[in-house]
């Protein structure tokens, strides 16, 4: 990246970066990438920042801020931008379907978008319906993989026992992301250790 992008001082660059006159100088290969790092690295005004001209952005680079918004590091952050997507009035339906996708990029951000889910159940069902919960849930847990994952799965899904079918995806993915770590996590640590 130019280094004429490089965020050393989030506290200057970051409005420098979002004004209009400035955006459109980052090249558009680096406009997701500049945001991200951002938000990521931003606190709670900087973010408010990102949020305020998110909202105001035409559709695409309103698409690369929300994204941005999901890279955020500060958990208080994340959770206020789940706590906005389950509103019903603040986002549109399809958006707020993605920032559960644009959080869960994310690992630290993955484990948030679980804990709300699990807090917030009722909710969200009814505000998503059983299959595209299903879906949010399947791309929330995909990348779990532990034994402790697949139980906090299904304890969850036993909370709610009358709606199986938002968890079922999630229980299969996750068995078998733990039977692929059981057989392939030794050979594979052996391999990178042995070429690096």
């Amino acid at each position: 990246m130019p280094a004429a992008y490089e965020l050393s001082s989030l506290q200057t660059v970051i409005p420098l970066v979002l004004s209009n006159a400035s955006s459109r100088r980052i090249p558009m290969d680096y406009r997701e990438t500049v945001y991200c790092t951002a938000a990521g690295h931003g606190d709670e005004h900087q973010v408010a920042y990102i949020w305020h001209h998110a909202t105001s952005a035409d559709s695409v680079e309103k698409q690369r801020m929300m994204k941005a918004l999901g890279c955020s590091r500060n958990a208080t952050i994340i959770n206020r931008y789940l706590e906005l997507a389950a509103e019903n009035d603040t986002f549109s339906y399809a958006d707020a379907y993605n920032v559960f996708a644009y959080v869960s990029k994310y690992d630290s951000g993955r484990r948030l978008a679980w804990q709300f889910i699990a807090e917030h159940f009722e909710p969200l069902f009814l505000k998503f319906g059983t299959s595209n919960l299903a879906n949010i849930v399947s791309h929330v847990t995909r990348g779990f993989n532990t034994v402790e994952d697949l139980d906090e799965v299904r304890n969850v899904s036993a909370r709610f026992a009358e709606q199986p079918m938002v968890f079922d995806s999630s229980i299969h993915t996750t068995t078998a992301n733990i039977a692929y770590m059981t057989q392939n996590e030794e050979p594979l640590t052996n391999f990178l250790n042995s070429n690096t």
